[in-house]
């Protein structure tokens, strides 16, 4: 059990939800990434640690885990005052593509850059709204949430600083939790969110309530820096996939593709992160 301790710890209990849908057979299990990631101006190193290890985080979960398949896709977004930008345009979508083209994942983000804004918050729904318009397959559903800045509505700081209050941009009529809902519930999605400041608690805590019982959301703090992305996230992932496809699996001994083990791997991260 130590691989789950230190994963706990490290992820604030990131447990995806058991029994969503039935299991095939050990090897053949289809996992589904979805990478949420703002793109307002703030976000450059952020940016650029998804451009570098997106693809090496994919490949590494499907070495790790021995799965049939891990698909991967990715939604970008920045904010209403983008709605007509041609350069940096308000969300970027690419669908769901098998490991072997994870490559033009990686692509489609590396076009991109920091642009946009304005507020403080920014246009959540949006990204939500193409997440919902996903081709969601996989035994495994999980979308990893980056942002350093809450959805319109939830910044916790009352009027101040936020042009939408409300949370709805002027051509939205649902509120975001009930697209989460859709989300957690029809499409059957668990969501790991990124701490990357305190900006976002309030919001988050609104996305906790989304997944009752706490199974299905967790928060990855990851406050001191860019530098522990990769490590965090893969070890994350890793942790909460085997979780899934092999409940009763003692993890400590199995290794990951760079050839240490997921407990030691999760165990230098839950180390690391507690000195932030």
């Amino acid at each position: 059990h130590r691989l789950r301790e230190a994963a706990d710890a490290a992820v604030g209990r990131f447990k995806p939800r058991a029994n969503l849908r039935p299991m095939p057979s050990r090897g053949a299990e289809i996992v589904d990434v979805c990478f949420i990631l703002d793109l307002t101006g703030s976000m450059g190193r952020w940016i650029d640690q998804c451009k570098t290890h997106v693809s090496n985080v994919i490949r590494g979960l499907k070495a790790d885990l021995a799965v049939g398949e891990v698909r991967v896709s990715f939604v970008g977004y920045r904010d209403w005052g983008e709605r007509n930008s041609p350069h940096a345009p308000r969300v970027v979508v690419h669908e769901f593509v098998p490991l072997s083209r994870v490559d033009e994942v990686t692509a489609a983000i590396g076009r991109e850059g920091a642009n946009g804004g304005g507020d403080g918050p920014e246009d959540v729904i949006i990204a939500i709204e193409s997440a919902l318009r996903l081709e969601w397959r996989g035994d495994v559903r999980v979308a990893v949430f980056i942002a350093d800045a809450p959805a319109h509505g939830y910044s916790g700081q009352g009027r101040g600083g936020d042009d939408f209050p409300a949370g709805l941009c002027p051509d939205q009529r649902t509120p975001l939790p009930t697209l989460l809902g859709r989300l957690a519930i029809e499409q059957g999605v668990d969501l790991l969110a990124t701490k990357l400041n305190s900006y976002t608690d309030v919001f988050y805590n609104m996305l906790a309530e989304q997944y009752p019982g706490g199974d299905g959301f967790g928060v990855l703090s990851l406050t001191d820096g860019a530098h522990k992305f990769k490590a965090a996230i893969m070890g994350a992932l890793s942790e909460a996939v085997l979780s899934l496809i092999a409940p009763s699996a003692d993890a400590a001994g199995v290794q990951t593709f760079d050839g240490t083990t997921l407990s030691s791997l999760t165990a230098t991260l839950s180390a690391s992160l507690r000195e932030s």
